[in-house]
């Protein structure tokens, strides 16, 4: 693992337990016991680190998902197979999917526009699964929007 990425890795654990504004760059450095100037050599800051974290994570969603809805297989299937990769997430990557869901309002305005820009095309894929779903009559014929929320907020 890459120094960079053994910043990312401390500082992704210690946004989890005490949120990103609580965090300061003297602990991130404490927790690779270096000193926190040394930090600079590798990020910018802390809204940096913050930015890396949440933007790995979200390209990963939506590159499996276009991954997936580029398959010719069943909406069910495809819908299976995203489930899945939302647990494999929640199940290794926790701390990431936290900061994902309860801090992106912390991000400088142009990753903030990135992130909501990677989440649109997310949803958006996930409604053309259902509506795929729902023209073969393999999805209930229901809101899209609300089987998303429904699907999300469940995950």
């Amino acid at each position: 693992m890459s120094r960079t990425d053994q910043i990312v890795h401390q500082s992704a654990m210690l946004f989890y337990q005490k949120g990103f504004q609580a965090t300061s760059m003297r602990e991130i450095a404490s927790r690779l016991d270096i000193k926190a100037a040394s930090l600079y050599n590798h990020i910018s800051g802390k809204e940096e680190l913050l930015a890396k974290i949440i933007m790995r994570l979200a390209h990963e969603f939506v590159d499996h998902i276009q991954q997936t809805a580029s398959e010719n297989s069943y909406a069910v299937n495809q819908l299976e197979a995203i489930i899945q990769h939302h647990i494999l997430i929640n199940i290794h990557k926790y701390e990431s999917l936290a900061i994902l869901n309860n801090e992106w309002i912390y991000l400088a305005d142009t990753d903030k526009q990135t992130f909501i820009q990677l989440r649109t095309a997310y949803e958006d894929h996930l409604r053309d699964i259902i509506h795929t779903g729902i023209k073969h009559q393999v999805i209930k014929n229901m809101n899209p929007d609300i089987i998303i929320f429904s699907m999300l907020s469940s995950l």
